[in-house]
């Protein structure tokens, strides 16, 4: 008996696209019988993700050797991508795909796994099945809008099956941007996914800057607003304003001390977590300078701007030392130790 061997695989992909040319013909021709709605849509399905793996394995788009691509310290050039799908074929045909235009993916399989992930990440953009087990993606949708709330918008575009009476309309009402129907191609995915991110990035590539001149004159209406910390005082005691401005003192200068460690090592997921809390924290003490500065260090890093966002990080650290001293004038904070022992050192004679 001769013993069998192992058939030789045509490393470019050859065999596998003349078997996936032959499930698509299978699968046109099963269309064309008479199937019940669940079957249309498994086959729609199948035939959709057997068509864009095919044009991929072909060369018609890029390589997907996931080697091939550049190096992503700072997020890829495609973005940062989070696929909310509960197929798994569809799922990882996504991931596969977008991956080799450059995007960096995660995925999820249901909508409160799609919420938990938006609310410890930063993406890009968000491409959504409309048909999730319980809570579906129009309503997964609107609850990333208001997780969003006080960040960025970012865009959410429904990746569903097409022949739905007002798919466009519902989509929009629940916050989405735009619709790719099922069966769906690979190349208006490959245009539409960099199409949204670059959309997004532009909004925000040029970030309304603080002043970072020390020599220019800045009001000290600029840099604190302090009626939220005086009404607290007014009301609940002085002891109780007191100990609050010292609690936000203290916890944004060790996330400020985090953010500086964060921005020498090139963390960007650490960097915008962290600057996108101190600006949230200073936006509800009024510290409004320090707010806006964590806004434009939020917008540098996620735009790739690394040297400029070192120096705003440098000037929200001297800008936490100068709301420290205009608290302590008004009698909002206890004064430092370190001007505690400058007030007890007598002037030179």
């Amino acid at each position: 008996m001769t013993e069998p061997r192992d058939r030789d695989i045509d490393r470019d992909g050859s065999d596998l696209v003349t078997a996936l040319t032959a499930i698509v013909g299978a699968l046109e021709l099963l269309l064309e019988t008479d199937l019940d709605v669940e079957q249309r849509r498994l086959a729609q399905g199948a035939l959709s993700g057997a068509q864009m793996l095919t044009r991929v394995l072909r060369r018609e788009s890029v390589s997907m050797d996931r080697d091939s691509l550049p190096p992503d310290s700072m997020g890829g050039e495609g973005g940062r991508v989070l696929v909310v799908e509960d197929d798994d074929f569809t799922r990882a045909l996504l991931e596969r795909a977008l991956a080799a235009v450059g995007c960096r993916v995660d995925t999820a399989v249901s909508g409160m796994d799609a919420v938990q992930k938006f609310a410890t990440a930063v993406y890009d953009i968000v491409l959504m099945d409309c048909h999730l087990p319980g809570v579906d993606g129009f309503e997964t949708a609107r609850e990333i809008r208001r997780l969003e709330s006080e960040r960025d918008r970012v865009p959410v575009i429904a990746v569903t099956a097409a022949g739905i009476d007002g798919l466009r309309e519902a989509c929009r009402a629940a916050g989405m941007d735009d619709v790719i129907t099922k069966p769906f191609e690979f190349r208006p995915l490959r245009e539409r996914v960099p199409y949204w991110v670059a959309r997004a990035r532009e909004a925000e590539r040029t970030p309304s800057i603080p002043s970072l001149d020390p020599s220019a004159p800045i009001d000290d209406a600029e840099r604190l607003d302090p009626s939220r910390i005086e009404e607290l005082a007014s009301e609940a005691g002085t002891a109780v304003a007191l100990e609050l401005a010292e609690i936000f003192l203290d916890d944004v200068g060790r996330r400020v001390t985090s953010l500086q460690r964060a921005l020498g090592d090139s963390n960007r997921e650490g960097c915008l977590a962290l600057a996108h809390s101190i600006k949230g924290a200073s936006a509800n003490f009024g510290a409004v300078r320090m707010a806006a500065l964590a806004e434009a260090l939020e917008r540098l890093v996620k735009n790739g701007s690394p040297t400029l966002a070192a120096h705003v990080g440098e000037e929200l650290a001297s800008e936490l030392a100068v709301v420290r001293t205009l608290l302590e004038a008004r009698g909002l904070c206890p004064p430092s130790q370190t001007g505690a022992r400058q007030q007890r050192t007598p002037e030179p004679s």
